[in-house]
């Protein structure tokens, strides 16, 4: 690895791909990025185990930072691949997600077997018995690529609904995404139920 990280760094100066301050560019992938990408080595996939005892995930989402402009600039110098223009960085998307949700947002489900359509613009069309979440939070942190956003709901509010099909986040009373399970979700004897939606950004500038 080290001997692949010094011929890369005759052509392209791996300085500018590493935080401030950095003396040696080469062990700082060597003794922080390698160790991070073990220790994801199985987080992949549906099946994926996370290594939550054994890394931060602020370490991941600087490292990921830092390795994906390194990444772009090696497919720009050995494989001529040009850097499309207007393309979002992570930390652009991140902030323009941040704005629309910067008012707060709100979450529902609601008892509506009816599939939903990509051209809803609400959420509840026909009337049907819904519950709202609450204790919102968002989370920017623990997706590198994205934010999160989260809701629960607790108490005899759960025994209002006898299924719920679909699952909507709201911004500014407007419809941004949705969830549709065809066969509904029951929830007797449940006590508490939490919802997390992801807006993560899928660009071909990533690797």
């Amino acid at each position: 690895m080290k001997r692949a990280l010094k011929e890369i760094n005759t052509k392209i100066s791996l300085s500018d791909y590493v935080p401030k301050n950095t003396s040696n560019p080469i062990d700082y992938f060597v003794d922080q990025q390698y160790p991070i990408r073990c220790d994801l080595f199985h987080a992949k996939g549906s099946n994926c185990i996370l290594p939550f005892s054994e890394i931060e995930i602020s370490n991941i989402a600087n490292a990921y930072e830092y390795l994906h402009r390194l990444w772009k600039k090696i497919t720009n110098v050995y494989f001529y691949v040009p850097n499309s223009g207007g393309s979002f960085t992570i930390a652009g998307f991140k902030d323009l997600t941040n704005g629309v949700f910067s008012e707060g947002f709100e979450m529902l489900a609601v008892d509506d077997p009816n599939m939903p359509q990509i051209t809803d613009k609400e959420c509840n069309l026909g009337g049907y018995p819904e519950i709202s979440f609450s204790n919102y939070s968002l989370d920017n942190i623990s997706l590198p690529d994205g934010i999160i956003a989260k809701g629960n709901i607790e108490g005899e509010i759960l025994a209002e609904v006898n299924y719920l099909y679909k699952f909507c986040l709201l911004s500014e009373n407007n419809l941004f995404m949705f969830k549709f399970f065809e066969d509904g979700i029951t929830l007797m004897g449940t006590d508490k139920m939490e919802c997390w939606f992801s807006v993560r950004l899928k660009s071909n500038d990533l690797p």
